[in-house]
């Protein structure tokens, strides 16, 4: 695949299958977190290679529902949020008679 470098000059762009990703000139598959990585580009959204695996960027968390991607705790429309308010309301909080 022929791209762009900012209009300067065109490069070459290793193509690659749907589960990986080119980084300079070669296919890396795609992680989830807590594997192995090389390059942030291999990570889920919202996570970083970081010392050798994937992590959540600051601020974000592991989702505990479902586990292989990141979320905003603060985000009031994150589905952890969503998913706890739902619980509140008809979960086992109510208060005895």
């Amino acid at each position: 695949m022929l791209s762009s470098n900012d209009g300067r000059f065109a490069t070459c762009e290793k193509s690659c299958g749907i589960d990986e990703i080119s980084v300079m000139d070669k296919c890396v598959r795609r992680v989830h977190l807590a594997e192995r990585c090389v390059t942030s580009k291999q990570c889920p959204n919202f996570s970083e290679c970081r010392f050798g695996t994937c992590q959540c960027l600051c601020g974000y968390k592991q989702d505990s529902l479902i586990g292989s991607r990141c979320t905003n705790p603060d985000d009031p429309f994150s589905l952890n949020a969503i998913l706890t308010g739902v619980e509140q309301v008809f979960g086992g909080n109510a208060r005895n008679p």
